[in-house]
């Protein structure tokens, strides 16, 4: 599938599936910017992808996603050395077995698998929107299905710290993001941008290589975890393909158009986190 002519940018391009994404994405012919915490990490990257698949026309881009400082600096950066932007695939993510906080006081599972893709996407819509019909990917996960958005606490600083429940609530987030930027969007001049939400499979990956060690069931459910390189194959789909034009602010099983959860169907829900989202990140709604 070649999309030699278009530009992207892909965020956690260092390891599991936005590595081998990175691949995949560069093996089209598009020009891509490669984002990875530190810039040591984006320039190996980029060597080992421009190594594999013969695209010379990769950039290297770094950013710590539990400063929102640098989201912002990541942002500007691409503005400045990238032409115009087609492709968006919000893949970093973590996950902690414990509490902990970003620099800007968030929990930081929140922080880094909401807050931080939320404000990249804002700041880069005036790129996508010079370059309709461009994509946005959100790599979000089935976990969604047990999560809620706990709009007292989203922090969890007032209970016990429950790893599972405080994961799939950014997962959630990321499906509840694309639904109302998805509306939003509608609603504009700017419908030409499509974006998604997909579960990319169950991955063997290095995600979740905080794990408590005695945790029996994530062993032995490792043994049908998917290869990376299917959940790659489903990005470029999403992310290129215009057999998904019609299916805008949708969720998908890897390509598959997939129901998801009742909170992530909530209009409601979806406009008061988008609302709580902005003031978290400091981003007044005039930007969009």
């Amino acid at each position: 599938m070649s999309a030699e002519h278009r530009i992207g940018l892909l965020t956690g391009a260092s390891s599991g599936i936005g590595a081998a994404a990175a691949a995949a994405l560069a093996r089209t012919g598009m020009q891509l910017g490669l984002v990875c915490r530190t810039p040591e990490k984006a320039r190996e990257t980029v060597d080992r992808v421009r190594a594999e698949t013969g695209n010379d026309a990769l950039e290297p881009f770094a950013a710590d996603f539990t400063e929102l400082r640098q989201v912002r600096a990541l942002a500007s950066d691409v503005a400045q050395r990238l032409p115009g932007l087609d492709v968006l695939v919000n893949n970093a993510g973590c996950y902690r077995h414990s509490r902990s906080t970003t620099p800007d006081g968030h929990e930081t599972v929140f922080g880094v698998n909401h807050l931080a893709p939320f404000l990249l996407t804002r700041l880069l819509l005036p790129l996508l929107r010079g370059n309709p019909p461009a994509r946005i990917v959100n790599v979000a996960s089935d976990a969604h299905f047990r999560g809620t958005i706990e709009f007292e606490d989203l922090d969890w600083s007032d209970r016990n710290y429950a790893w599972f429940k405080v994961y799939a609530q950014s997962k959630l987030g990321n499906v509840l993001t694309t639904r109302e930027l998805a509306r939003r969007l509608r609603s504009t001049d700017e419908a030409g941008i499509r974006v998604f939400a997909m579960h990319p499979g169950v991955v063997n990956t290095n995600l979740f290589r905080n794990r408590h060690p005695i945790d029996f069931f994530a062993r032995i459910a490792r043994r049908f975890f998917l290869d990376p390189d299917t959940s790659a194959a489903a990005i470029v789909r999403l992310a290129v393909d215009p057999a998904f034009d019609d299916l805008t602010g949708g969720y998908f099983d890897l390509d598959r158009p997939k129901r998801p959860s009742r909170e992530a169907r909530d209009d409601g829900v979806a406009e008061r986190l988008w609302t709580v989202s902005e003031r978290r990140v400091d981003l007044g709604a005039d930007l969009f």
